[in-house]
């Protein structure tokens, strides 16, 4: 791991296309700025982690969900508990996302035909 110091307004270049620039220092929070190629995906590392356990195999991630959700797109929803966890720091459970979605009377996202 490289570590460099930087203040406000100063930036720093990686691999000619991306550019990191210090927007804000307040306290102990610092604001960036990244200018990427748009087709770059860029998440925050724990919006990332909980991505990629999102997309482990079933025998690897958490146990399967009810039957009742098993025929909905997996990646959207378990995309969506990723995303509310990681804002609101606490665990957000799959059943959890689709029961609030039912509650509200949003429609599940369509079951996927099977890839053979």
């Amino acid at each position: 791991m490289i570590v460099l110091s930087r203040k406000k307004n100063e930036s720093l270049v990686i691999s000619d296309n991306i550019i990191v620039t210090v927007i804000e220092i307040r306290g102990d929070k610092v604001r960036l700025g990244i200018e990427s190629p748009r087709d770059m995906p860029l998440h925050r590392k724990e919006v990332y982690d909980a991505i990629r356990r999102a997309e482990l195999p079933p025998e690897i991630s958490a146990p399967s969900p009810p039957a009742q959700v098993e025929s909905c797109q997996p990646d959207k929803i378990d995309r969506l508990a990723a995303a509310l966890q990681s804002r609101l720091a606490v665990t957000v459970k799959r059943e959890f996302v689709v029961q609030a979605m039912q509650e509200a009377g949003i429609d599940l996202p369509a079951a996927q035909p099977a890839v053979k």
